[in-house]
């Protein structure tokens, strides 16, 4: 049996039977031995592509895509952001390092495109 409580505070039971599965996976449900079977059930978050994810609930499927254009590329910002001499003060040095720790998106394609990013201050002084 289970209690439960509602949102006025009365209180109810509701009784119910659980079926006894054997050590073969089967259950006997009104004299007859039945077997039970495994439900098939999509795990609730995929990845399906390099740039897809697929996302599943109880009641629907979406699938989720990054868009790869260059006009909402945050790699191709920071890259214009930093061979622009006019808005900052940085000396780049070009790498391929490959990251392998969960680390965000935004900080392995950096890491992917540059090996050191050095800003100088207004003091000259320099930070990596």
């Amino acid at each position: 049996s289970c209690q439960y409580e509602d949102i006025d505070g009365k209180k109810s039971t509701i009784k119910f039977k659980l079926p006894n599965i054997d050590s073969e996976g089967c259950v006997v449900i009104d004299g007859v031995k039945q077997a039970v079977r495994k439900q098939r059930a999509p795990l609730p978050i995929v990845k399906i592509a390099a740039d897809t994810v697929a996302l599943t609930s109880n009641y629907n499927k979406a699938r989720v895509k990054r868009c790869n254009n260059v006009a909402h590329s945050f790699i191709a910002y920071v890259h214009r952001l930093f061979t622009d001499k006019t808005k900052t003060n940085v000396s780049i040095t070009y790498g391929n390092e490959l990251v392998n720790l969960p680390l965000s998106y935004e900080y392995t394609s950096l890491a992917l495109k540059y090996a050191y990013v050095r800003f100088t201050g207004r003091d000259n002084s320099q930070y990596v």
